[in-house]
Protein backbone atom coordinates (compact mmCIF):
# COMPACT_ATOMS: atom_id res chain seq x y z
CA UNK A 1 0.00 0.00 0.00
CA UNK A 2 1.51 3.32 -0.72
CA UNK A 3 2.32 5.50 1.88
CA UNK A 4 0.68 9.26 2.03
CA UNK A 5 2.55 11.89 1.13
CA UNK A 6 2.96 14.66 3.99
CA UNK A 7 4.42 17.82 2.87
CA UNK A 8 7.31 19.13 5.21
CA UNK A 9 7.03 22.37 6.89
CA UNK A 10 8.68 25.16 5.08
CA UNK A 11 8.27 23.66 1.69
CA UNK A 12 5.25 24.33 -1.01
CA UNK A 13 4.63 23.61 -4.22
CA UNK A 14 2.74 25.77 -7.41
CA UNK A 15 1.40 24.15 -10.52
CA UNK A 16 -0.28 25.47 -13.72
CA UNK A 17 -3.73 26.71 -13.38
CA UNK A 18 -5.27 24.96 -15.57
CA UNK A 19 -9.43 26.39 -15.05
CA UNK A 20 -8.01 29.72 -15.61
CA UNK A 21 -10.17 31.69 -17.88
CA UNK A 22 -9.72 35.20 -16.68
CA UNK A 23 -6.57 37.48 -16.23
CA UNK A 24 -7.78 37.65 -12.47
CA UNK A 25 -7.58 34.33 -12.37
CA UNK A 26 -3.98 32.89 -10.87
CA UNK A 27 -1.47 31.45 -13.39
CA UNK A 28 -0.27 28.91 -10.92
CA UNK A 29 -1.99 27.61 -7.91
CA UNK A 30 -0.67 25.19 -5.19
CA UNK A 31 0.25 24.42 -1.81
CA UNK A 32 2.54 25.11 1.17
CA UNK A 33 3.15 23.89 4.66
CA UNK A 34 4.48 27.14 6.83
CA UNK A 35 4.15 27.23 10.43
CA UNK A 36 3.18 23.62 10.30
CA UNK A 37 -0.17 24.64 8.95
CA UNK A 38 -1.43 23.97 5.56
CA UNK A 39 -1.60 27.13 2.85
CA UNK A 40 -2.89 27.76 -0.17
CA UNK A 41 -0.54 29.39 -3.00
CA UNK A 42 -1.19 31.19 -5.91
CA UNK A 43 0.89 33.22 -8.40
CA UNK A 44 0.56 35.56 -11.29
CA UNK A 45 2.87 36.15 -13.99
CA UNK A 46 3.74 39.85 -14.15
CA UNK A 47 5.91 42.51 -16.11
CA UNK A 48 7.56 45.23 -14.16
CA UNK A 49 8.78 48.64 -15.94
CA UNK A 50 11.63 47.45 -17.13
CA UNK A 51 10.06 44.74 -18.65
CA UNK A 52 11.30 41.59 -16.94
CA UNK A 53 8.74 38.89 -15.49
CA UNK A 54 8.15 38.26 -12.24
CA UNK A 55 6.01 36.26 -10.05
CA UNK A 56 3.22 37.80 -7.84
CA UNK A 57 2.35 35.59 -5.21
CA UNK A 58 -0.84 34.99 -2.70
CA UNK A 59 -0.82 33.18 0.62
CA UNK A 60 -4.26 32.13 2.08
CA UNK A 61 -5.84 29.78 4.25
CA UNK A 62 -7.46 26.96 2.40
CA UNK A 63 -10.74 27.47 1.21
CA UNK A 64 -13.10 25.36 3.23
CA UNK A 65 -14.59 22.46 1.14
CA UNK A 66 -18.50 22.20 1.49
CA UNK A 67 -19.58 19.26 2.27
CA UNK A 68 -21.96 17.45 -0.24
CA UNK A 69 -25.08 16.77 1.71
CA UNK A 70 -27.42 13.61 0.02
CA UNK A 71 -30.20 12.87 0.86
CA UNK A 72 -31.62 8.96 1.13
CA UNK A 73 -34.89 8.12 -0.51
CA UNK A 74 -36.82 5.55 0.84
CA UNK A 75 -37.08 1.79 -1.47
CA UNK A 76 -39.88 -0.31 -1.24
CA UNK A 77 -38.61 -3.56 -0.84
CA UNK A 78 -39.52 -6.09 -3.90
CA UNK A 79 -42.29 -8.02 -2.17
CA UNK A 80 -43.96 -4.77 -1.07
CA UNK A 81 -43.73 -3.60 -5.06
CA UNK A 82 -45.49 -6.38 -6.30
CA UNK A 83 -48.19 -5.82 -3.78
CA UNK A 84 -48.62 -2.43 -5.44
CA UNK A 85 -51.84 -1.90 -7.93
CA UNK A 86 -50.04 -0.76 -11.13
CA UNK A 87 -52.34 0.50 -13.98
CA UNK A 88 -50.13 -0.87 -16.58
Amino acid sequence: MAEEFVRKDGTGQLNKNSFKTTDNHPDYRGDAKIDGKNKELSAWVKTNVKGEKYLSLSIQEPYPKKEVKTQSIPVKAEQDMADDDLPF
